[in-house]
């Protein structure tokens, strides 16, 4: 459970650390920050999913 939870900031720090071009929102202004919003707001998601059923 703790490995699922974790895979998209794995997969983000693994776009990041990339050598090569193409990083998504790389040229964006505010590119890091979509990026983490969108793996903070997914990671929520999952956790929840993976959650929600735990106290019944």
């Amino acid at each position: 459970m703790v490995t699922v939870l974790a895979l998209p900031i794995n997969i983000t720090t693994g776009f990041f650390g990339m050598n090569v071009g193409g990083i998504p929102f790389g040229e964006h202004k505010h590119g890091f920050l979509v990026v983490v919003l969108m793996v903070v707001v997914f990671t929520a998601v999952a956790g929840w999913l993976a959650f929600r059923n735990r106290d019944r």
